[in-house]
Formats: C-alpha cells, structure tokens, sequence
C-alpha cells in the first residue's frame, strides 16, 4: 500500500455489502501489509465479525481500551451487581430463614436441627447489622437515601452487596458481624449474660434461638457487701455451688438457702449454731448443733442438746460433766456430787511393807491416797497425764474429709464428705440411687452455662404448634421488636416471631428506600457509559489508515466517518450494493472511489420490493451501470484476465460467459498445482502415492462429474427449504472418502442453495458413526482444519481443492 504525500494520513474507507466478504478482504490486507499487522492503524465497524484474526481491529476493542469507558462501563456493572445483592436479600433471606424455621421445629434430627439453629443465627446476624447499617444512614440523610450519582450511592448503599465469591455480605458487614462487641445490637441479651465474661454476640444469638435461658448470677453478699457473681445452680436457685447450703433431705431434696457465712456449707436452718464450725447440726428437731459440739449426753436423754465444753469422746454440757475421776467417763448421780458412783468411797491404793492393800480410806477419788502415802501422789498424777494423752490421742476427732466422688473429665470432687457420710451432700444421694462412679459437675464456662426450661420440652416437641410464618412484611415491620429490647424471659416461638419481624422490616427499607435509589442510579450509570461510548467511538476513528465495514455498518456511523475526511472509497463485491447506499457513502472529501466485482454474477435485491426491482431498475447496481456505459461515457475499468483458481477443463464452462469483454487465459499454476499443495496440513499419502503424482484423486478421475441419483425430495423442517436424504448421504461419504485419499478439510466445500439441506448434510456429518471419526466438522468456530458446508450465495471461494454441489431438482444454473 503506497501513500501519497498529496493525500495526507487520511483513511481509505473499505466497503462490502456482506460481513463476511469484508472479513476475507481485511485479513487479505493484513497479511499483505505487516505495517498494520505490527501497529492499530486499522479498524473494522460493526458488531457481526465473525473471524477471530480481526478482534484486536474491532471497533469494540478500539472504544473499549478507553478508560472513560471501562470506568463507565464498571460503574454499571457494579450498580447492577448491588441490585442483584438487595434482590438477593430481600427474597433470599426470608425464604431460607423459614427454610431453616421448619428444621428446627419439625425436624427429628437433634443435628440438623443444631446446624438450622447456626444457619438461622448467621441469617438474623446479618440482617440486624445491614439493617442498623440502613436506619444510620437514614437518620444522617434525614429521611433521604436518593444521592445524585451512582458514585454516592455505590458509597452509601454498598455494604449491601454480596462477594463475587459466592454469597457473602460485604466486608464492613462482615467485620460488625465477626466483631465480639454487640452491645450496639442486643443490649438486653447481653447484659443477661454479663456475669459470664466476655462472649461474641453471635454465640448469644444462637443460644437465644436454641430456646435456652442463662443461669442468674449467686446473690450471696460477702463480707464486704458485694455479690458473689458466680454463676448460680439453676434458674430457680440464684446461689452458687458454694454459698448454697449443701444440706440434702430426704423428703425436700437439697435445700436452696444460702450458707449462714463465708466459712459455712449450711444455712442458719441447718447448719451448726457454734462459733466458726462448717458443719451441718444434727438432723433431728430442736437439735442446733452438730455432732462435735453437741453434748452426747444430752442426745442420750433425747434432749435438745447443749453446747459441748469440750471435743469428742468428752463432749458434755455442763449440765453433764464426767466423773472427776482421772480417765473415768461415768457421770455423777446428782449436779452436786462430783464422782460417780464407783468413785464415791475410794480405798488408799498403796500396800502396807507387808504387802498387803493399805485399809485406810483415800482423802478424794482424784487422790486415792490416805494420809500416811499422800507422797505417792506425784506419782499417781504422772501416770495419770500419760495415760489422758494417750487417750486423747486415740479419741481425737478426725479432720473433715475430701469427697472421693470422680468427675467424668477424672478430676475428685472439690467439696468435703457430708457428717456420717461417704460423698459429699452433691453426690450422695447419685451414689445411693446406683448412679454412674463417675459425674461431671456443671462446667462454668461461658459457653455451657445455659440450661433448658425443661429438658424434655426441647425444640422438637414444638411442632404440634405449625405455624404458617409465610411473609407478610407489611405487617412484621410495623410490629417488629428492636433486637436491644430482645430479653431472656420469651418463649421459643416468640424469639423466631421477632427474628422473622427484623428480617421482614430489612425488607421493608430494602424495597422502598434503598432499592429505587439504585434503580435510578442505574439509569444514570447507563446514560453514563452511553455517552462514554459516543465520545470514545468518535474517537477511535481518528488516526486511522483503514476503516472497513459494511455498507449498512458505515451508513449507520456515517457522521463520525465523515469527521475523518476518507479520500478514497474501496468497494467490494461491488455487484450486490444497491447504487442509493453506496451514494450515501461518498462524501466532499472522497477524492478516489473503487469498485470491484463481477456484474454478472450476483445483482442487488430489495426484499419484498420486486416493483422496484422492475420498473425502477434498482437491481442494477453502480457498478454494472458504469461498466455497460454506452459509448463516449465509459469509465476507467479493468478486468483481470488470468485465472488460478480452477483447472482448465473446469474454467472452460465459464469462459463464454466472459468472451465478449475478455479472453480468459489459465495461470501456469493451474496445469502443474497438486492437491494440498498450499495445505498446512499433511494428510494421507494416498494421493501422491498414485500414478498422477497428487493431481489426481484415486477412484475420481475426472475433474467435473454429474452424479445422479433417484432419491427422492422432501419437505425441510425448516420453513419452506426443501431437503433430500439420499443426497445429503451421498455428500457426506463422499466428502470422508476424498479426506480418507489425502485432500485437506479445509480444502472441501460442499455447496447447497438450501438451508434445510445444509441441516441435513450437517445433521450426517456430525451424528454418523462412520464419520464421525473423521472430524469432517468441528463446533469449535476456531477449528479451521474442517470442510466447508455453506449456502451458495452466502459462500465465499477461497483456494479450494474439490467442490461439491448437493443441488436437489430445483438448482438453476
């Protein structure tokens, strides 16, 4: 392609009335001229290119690379997508919030309905935060979501839009919702729980919707007047395993007071009434103390008992002292007397130097000695403190044990054994029902603190209720309940009632707030991206050296064009162009208009127009018009004549048709080409195994044959066509066998004028199992190592190698 200095950087206008005449015309061109393969001095308008080599040349590429149109375009797309995400929430969440509703109601599974329970917790955790998200900025917009542009909305509006990676909120929602702190959310809930530490509000949530209630703080006051804040027993009980009283009755169970003081198991009702002593009082009417500091005399005479003076075994009143006598544990007849009746009259324990038992009388039980031996005394009382120790020792009251009761996770039992007891009062009463060795006490920890109202009453037991929650937004939204007000004391059915009512109000403010303001910035973002793309195609035009396309393609562009001032005007296939259309595509600056084509082959139609054709003479296009110029008003023209496309025998059906306006002579090449010489393909060696060296196919000698059949001529499927089967078998096989003797696919055609035997042949090609395996087609539009199957007038020659017609009765030549 050579410029010229007069002409400019002007661009040539390259013109066809069909896509794909154009297209061969510009990939011709891009491979002759590597300067336009190398840079994007070429462009090709219209949306209809079908041939892959020419996408980087397509006019959408070209305004595509703008960035004001990638960013436009983004700005759709990402307005689109929002609205797709509050659709998808609006309709989606609902549905499977009920989804998840039925489960855990209805569902005999204690695991699914665990997992119904965590899906719904995810669902209802999600709507309160975009829901709170919502009412903020309704509260700073003062009632008004509508922003003037998409930008703000896409600013404002956009935690309401999913991940690309499937369907996940958005990052600010994500990171209130994995946030710990709720108090923002479910104040009431939370501070039920306080006493338990610190916990993410979503684990509140879930046990909120299990239908389980915290335990209650211990309510014992300490010495200092603050409360205990340990977690409680149970629901009904508001002490701790500590503080409350660990006495265990037979008839009422364990007693639910708290313990007397700190120091104390028991409570004032049942514990000892000694000073500091951490042990029950016996249990029998009027008894207050314990075993320890009870007088056992008193207990022998069925009495209330007095406050022991002293430790077991000498635990009396002082209403009932022992004998004075050393060691003696007898009582004295009367409070007056001080010696029992054994050691009332005591004889003198020492003997006489004969060895006989002194007669004389002791002066007191405590000194068995009479006058006369009173210096045995001393040692008398020697014995007798050896002797008190030594019983003392013996009769020592043992030290409160450890109960030996072993938990389930193999930890002992922290409390001490009940009076008279093995267990402590815990786990007695488990022993003597034959329970399990081995129990684990409740573990206090802030994620199995909850109890159920009724361990039989769990949520399965709930669907005798059925309830029909469909969705009534209207109505839930206007009786939703604040998530801050959501508190402990609600039945299981009125907690899901209240989930159901925040997501139905989310709802609400989705479909008539936030909704229509995207909507509307939709529409400005399309109005947007509209205007980028006219500014950029008025762009992409400029500095171009070739702009092709069709006729009905430029007419539509036809003022951008101009504004490139094109000086010469190429047209192909110029025979088919209607002389109107081609005018409208010159314009004042066309210096140079080309036309090429054949005016005896295809003319110009008007569908549905043939008056016009007739009397108006529309079918004779500028071409033919110019080219049959009567003498003295000829133009320019020159027709090629050598051919090398065809064989001899095969140009010489044509050559006549031409004669009054050229001789057709053959191009060297058409005496000595082989067949699938110009073939990247290598084929079988069939062909060049035989005689003929490869210009000649085996078993199809001649170069031009009629092949008749007596198949019979149907009615396509497809509107009127017309198909024949026998044909349409016959083409397909002998399209195998020409692949099977080493001709390239890609250098068969098989032509039909009719569309439903097209369809035909294809339907053969591709469903046979006999050809099948030959890969004679390919739904792959980039496999070009195929045959080529087409209509006639639709069908563009390029180097081929067999043609073959499949006609049926009605093909006129």
């Amino acid at each position: 392609m050579k410029k010229s200095s007069s002409v400019g950087l002007r661009p040539i206008l390259v013109l066809s009335y069909k896509n794909h005449a154009i297209d061969e015309f510009l990939v011709d061109l891009v491979k002759t001229e590597r300067s336009i393969l190398q840079s994007s001095k070429m462009i090709r308008i219209g949306g209809q290119c079908q041939d892959s080599r020419l996408v980087k040349y397509s006019e959408r590429s070209a305004y595509d690379s703008y960035s004001e149109v990638k960013a436009a375009r983004t700005q759709v797309e990402n307005m689109n997508h929002l609205k797709d995400s509050i659709e998808a929430t609006m309709f989606g969440k609902m549905s499977s919030f009920m989804a998840y509703y039925q489960h855990a109601f209805h569902d005999t599974d204690s695991q699914a309905r665990k997992k119904a329970v965590t899906d719904a917790t995810s669902i209802v955790m999600e709507c309160i935060v975009k829901r709170h998200l919502l009412l903020s900025l309704d509260e700073q917009d003062e009632g008004e979501m509508v922003a003037k542009t998409p930008g703000e909305i896409a600013t404002k509006l956009g935690f309401l839009g999913l991940c690309d990676s499937g369907d996940k909120s958005s990052r600010q929602v994500s990171k209130l919702v994995n946030n710990w702190d709720g108090s923002m959310f479910i104040t009431a809930l939370l501070n039920g729980v306080a006493h338990y530490g610190q916990e993410h509000w979503g684990d509140v949530v879930m046990r909120w919707l299990s239908g389980l209630y915290p335990l209650p703080p211990c309510q014992f006051k300490t010495s200092s007047s603050e409360l205990c804040g340990k977690l409680s027993l149970s629901t009904d009980c508001t002490l701790c395993h500590i503080h409350r009283c660990s006495f265990s009755g037979v008839d009422h169970g364990q007693c639910k007071s708290p313990c007397k003081n700190k120091s104390s198991h028991f409570c004032i009702d049942h514990g000892c009434n000694a000073a500091n002593c951490p042990r029950s009082r016996i249990p029998i009417d009027g008894q207050t103390f314990c075993h320890i500091h009870s007088c056992k005399r008193c207990l022998e005479l069925d009495m209330i008992s007095e406050l022991a003076n002293d430790v077991p075994p000498y635990n009396v009143c002082d209403k009932h002292p022992f004998c004075m006598f050393p060691v003696c544990m007898k009582y004295p007849s009367s409070l007056e007397e001080n010696y029992c009746k054994e050691h009332s009259v005591v004889l003198c324990r020492s003997f006489t130097k004969k060895g006989k038992q002194c007669k004389k009388q002791a002066r007191s039980p405590m000194m068995p000695y009479c006058a006369d031996h009173a210096h045995l005394a001393s040692n008398m009382f020697q014995e007798v403190s050896l002797s008190k120790e030594e019983n003392t020792s013996s009769l020592e009251v043992p030290s409160p044990k450890r109960c030996p009761f072993i938990k389930k996770k193999g930890g002992q039992c922290k409390a001490y054994c009940a009076p008279g007891a093995a267990y402590c009062s815990d786990h007695s009463e488990i022993v003597r029902q034959g329970g399990p060795s081995i129990q684990t006490t409740p573990t206090m920890t802030t994620r199995d603190v909850f109890e159920v109202d009724d361990e039989d009453a769990d949520i399965a037991s709930l669907s005798e209720s059925n309830h029909e929650l469909e969705g009534q937004h209207e109505q839930l939204s206007k009786s939703y309940q604040e998530p801050k007000d959501w508190i402990w004391n609600t039945s299981l059915e009125n907690r899901w009632e209240a989930c159901q009512a925040i997501i139905s109000h989310l709802h609400y403010l989705l479909s008539e707030k936030a909704l229509p303001s995207v909507k509307a910035a939709i529409q400005v973002a399309r109005k947007e991206l509209q205007h980028a793309k006219i500014r950029a195609k008025a762009k992409a035009y400029e500095n171009k050296s070739i702009i092709g396309g069709t006729m009905v393609g430029c007419i539509t562009r036809l003022e951008s064009i101009r504004k490139t001032r094109p000086f010469a005007v190429i047209v192909e296939e110029a025979s088919e162009v209607l002389e109107p259309l081609l005018f409208s595509c010159l314009s004042e600056t066309t210096m140079k208009l080309e036309m090429i084509g054949d005016h005896r082959q295809l003319q110009p139609s008007l569908m549905s127009r043939y008056d016009f054709e007739v009397f108006n003479k529309v079918n004779v296009s500028m071409f033919q018009r110019l080219i049959e110029a009567p003498q003295g008003h000829e133009v320019p023209s020159t027709v090629l004549s050598v051919q090398r496309r065809m064989r001899k025998n095969i140009c010489d059906l044509t050559r006549d048709f031409y004669s009054d306006i050229i001789e057709i002579d053959d191009h060297q090449s058409c005496h000595s080409q082989t067949i699938g010489e110009r073939s990247s393909s290598s084929g079988n060696r069939l062909i060049r195994s035989a005689a003929t060296q490869g210009r000649e196919i085996p078993g199809v000698m001649p170069h031009l044959f009629l092949w008749t059949h007596g198949g019979s001529q149907q009615r396509s499927r497809v509107g009127i066509s017309r198909i024949n089967p026998n044909e349409a078998k016959m083409a397909s096989f002998l399209a195998a066998y020409l692949v099977e003797c080493g001709v390239p696919r890609s250098s068969i055609a098989i032509l039909t004028p009719y569309k439903g035997q097209l369809i035909e042949i294809r339907g053969h090609m591709q469903s046979d199992p006999q050809l099948r395996p030959r890969r004679l087609l390919s739904r792959d539009p980039d496999d070009k190592d195929v045959c080529r199957l087409s209509t006639i007038d639709r069908f563009q020659v390029r180097q081929l190698r067999w043609l073959s017609t499949s006609p049926t009765s009605h093909l006129r030549a």
